[in-house]
C-alpha cells in the first residue's frame, strides 16, 4: 500500500504525508475516517485525502495528533468534477453508501456514457485538479426530466484503505476563494 501511495504522490507533484486510518464510521447516516495525523504534522481543514487509487474525501476537523475525514460517500460531501474523456463539468455527491455516488444536474444532452471516469476539476479550491473520483455505472434518462440520473462508483477503496495520503497545502485558502464561497452562500440563500 505504501509503494502505491508513493507513486500517487510522485504523479501529482504535490506535497503529501501518509496517514494510517484509526477509525471508520460507515453508517447510513455518516461516512467518516479518523487519521493518525493532526496539526502537528501540517494537517489543516479542507485538505484532500487520497488512497492509492483516487479521492477519499477531505479533512473537516483537526486535533493535535488526529484528524477527521468526511468521505466523498457522505451525503454532505460534494466534489466538483470533470469528465476525463469529454471535459464536461459536474458535481458528484455522496449517498451515505460507501460504494455509490451520484452525479447531479447533468443535462440530457450530455455525451457522458457508462465507463467514463470523472476526476477532480480543481474548481472551488478544495481538491487539486485531476485526481480520480468515480466511474459511471449507468445513466437513466427519464421522459420529461431535463437532467439524466447518473450512478457513479467511487474509484478509491472507501471501506478498505488502511493507509491514505493527506495532500498538504502551505497556505490557507486565498481571499479570492473565500469571496467565491461567500458569494455562493449568498446565492444559495436567494432561492
Amino acid at each position: 500500500q505504501l509503494k502505491a501511495l508513493l507513486q500517487t504522490t510522485t504523479q501529482s507533484q504535490a506535497k503529501a504525508i501518509a496517514a494510517r486510518v484509526l477509525d471508520v464510521e460507515l453508517s447510513p447516516v455518516r461516512q467518516f475516517l479518523v487519521l493518525d495525523k493532526g496539526w502537528r504534522d501540517g494537517v489543516m481543514i479542507n485538505q484532500a485525502v487520497l488512497d492509492a487509487r483516487g479521492v477519499m474525501g477531505q479533512i473537516i476537523d483537526v486535533g493535535y495528533m488526529t484528524s477527521t475525514v468526511l468521505l466523498i460517500s457522505d451525503s454532505k460531501s460534494g466534489v466538483p468534477v470533470r469528465n476525463h474523456r469529454t471535459g464536461e463539468w459536474g458535481l458528484v455527491m455522496g449517498t451515505n453508501q460507501s460504494d455509490a455516488l451520484v452525479l447531479l444536474n447533468l443535462p440530457k444532452t450530455s455525451p457522458t456514457q457508462a465507463g467514463d471516469i470523472w476526476v477532480t476539476s480543481g474548481l472551488g479550491g478544495h481538491y487539486p485538479e485531476g485526481y480520480p473520483v468515480g466511474t459511471v455505472l449507468q445513466l437513466q434518462r427519464m421522459a420529461g426530466e431535463p437532467f439524466v440520473q447518473v450512478a457513479i462508483a467511487p474509484i478509491a477503496r472507501l471501506s478498505q484503505s488502511q493507509l491514505v495520503l493527506v495532500v498538504l497545502s502551505d497556505k490557507k485558502p486565498n481571499d479570492l476563494i473565500d469571496q467565491i464561497h461567500t458569494r455562493l452562500r449568498v446565492l444559495s440563500g436567494m432561492s
